[in-house]
């Protein structure tokens, strides 16, 4: 295909059955306080009313059915991944929670640049391996109000991948998360990691 290395489309479907929550527990009470703040009269308590657990799973029986798409291509030195999921979330009507749809997507796009192959003359370009410069947009929602409020967000990352040899790497990365709900719990991260391969 030319300037086109790889092209991948694909798709999967799966079927759960979750026979109850993993935990009831009402959850950290900061995060009643970050609703209190926000002029909410939202809890973790009402959330237990809708048939929910504080972390917003449903109480009893519950069926999912989850959607998976995704497209990844390389071009030239530029590499793009893109990736969307839907589940169907259905509550038995003993658990009191109604159904409810979570959905979510992610765009990443990736540079690579290998020294050795800009500076082919230099001895120390043969030994730094790869770098992987990359950018990456995430968003996450529900529509229902108790995932709305635990967890719809959005993230923007960029980021450094650099691939030392075929077994260590060193990874850098910076994060902005943002709530739909209330500006209070977006926070920012700066993440590193080291990692072996054997």
């Amino acid at each position: 295909f030319g300037l086109v290395k790889s092209l991948i489309f694909g798709g999967a479907f799966m079927l759960t059955k979750t026979n109850g929550p993993l935990s009831m527990d009402f959850g950290a009470p900061m995060v009643d306080a970050v609703f209190a703040r926000e002029g909410d009269t939202t809890s973790q308590a009402r959330f237990q009313s809708f048939g929910f657990t504080a972390a917003g799973e449903a109480k009893g029986v519950y069926r999912e059915q989850i959607f998976v798409f995704h497209l990844k291509t390389k071009i030239w030195y530029f590499e793009f991944w893109s990736e969307y999921a839907i589940n169907y979330v259905h509550p038995t009507k003993r658990s009191g929670a109604i159904p409810y749809i979570a959905e979510g997507f992610f765009v990443w796009l990736g540079f690579e640049f290998r020294p050795k192959k800009w500076f082919p003359q230099s001895s120390i370009a043969k030994l730094l391996g790869k770098f992987i410069l990359w950018g990456m947009y995430q968003e996450h929602d529900a529509n229902n109000k108790v995932s709305v409020e635990l967890g719809s967000q959005r993230r923007l990352s960029v980021g450094v991948w650099w691939k030392i040899r075929e077994f260590i790497s060193f990874k850098l990365e910076f994060q902005y998360n943002r709530f739909v709900r209330g500006d209070l719990r977006n926070f920012r991260a700066f993440l590193t990691s080291l990692n072996f391969a054997f």
